[in-house]
């Protein structure tokens, strides 16, 4: 439960129609609820990026119940791929691309199967994701790795702009295919996939050149603490 509403998270759904049933039943309890509240309870979804999370679902009787829908667009690479690659591309970066999917993907399958546009919310990462003993091809990107970077595989935005994009030890490269940042250490062999600035641009144009609902992101500790990604999401949507 949320305030003033319900929000859910879907990554597999393995019973379709009794999902629908379920969202269905929420909605009208919602708003029978909202009646006597006189305001609207939004019942809203966190959706997976991978076909698997959307493609089985009946969105002509679900999208209706629902004020929006979180796309987690992100998590399309880590220390499950069998290599490396992005942890939020907004676009396809090479044919047939190793990554489960990319943002503008995802998000026009979704558009495709008829949900509104306004009721897509777009999901960015503050975190990036690593992998070591990853070889120099490619400055290693889509390369074979011997496993995570770091304690977890998963870096905070703010540790990145704190101990690794000012560090000698790594360079910084820009992916013109997928529109997304990476570095890459020939010498420790590690490479970390993230989001920045201006990555989150590009994703923001997208999100107004779509009319989709807006962005979101997991999550605001990842952040640095003058709010470099949130402020620009902020600054980006709201762009003349």
């Amino acid at each position: 439960p949320t305030g003033g509403g319900v929000a859910g998270n879907i990554e597999r759904p393995e019973d379709p129609e009794n999902f629908v049933l379920l969202l269905a039943e929420l909605r009208t309890q919602l708003d029978a609820q909202g009646s006597q509240d006189g305001v609207h309870h939004p019942l809203t979804i966190a959706l997976g990026s991978g076909r698997t999370a959307y493609e089985p679902l009946n969105w002509a009787r679900i999208h209706p119940l629902l004020d929006w829908i979180n796309v987690m667009t992100y998590d399309m690479s880590g220390n499950w791929s069998q290599v490396t690659g992005f942890n939020s591309p907004l676009y396809d970066s090479v044919p047939n691309p190793p990554e489960v999917s990319s943002t503008a993907t995802t998000l026009n399958d979704l558009l495709a199967l008829g949900i509104p546009a306004n009721k897509l919310v777009m999901g960015v990462p503050f975190y990036g994701h690593g992998w070591q003993g990853v070889p120099v091809a490619n400055n290693g990107l889509h390369q074979p790795f011997t496993g995570p970077a770091g304690e977890s595989g998963s870096f905070d935005y703010r540790d990145l702009v704190a101990n690794y994009l000012s560090s000698s030890e790594y360079q910084a490269f820009w992916d013109e295919s997928a529109q997304s940042p990476y570095l890459y250490s020939a010498n420790s062999g590690v490479m970390i996939a993230y989001d920045d600035p201006r990555s989150i641009v590009m994703k923001a144009n997208f999100v107004r050149e779509h009319g989709l609902g807006g962005m979101m992101f997991w999550e605001l500790s990842q952040d640095t603490d003058d709010a470099a990604l949130l402020s620009t999401i902020y600054a980006a949507l709201n762009a003349p």
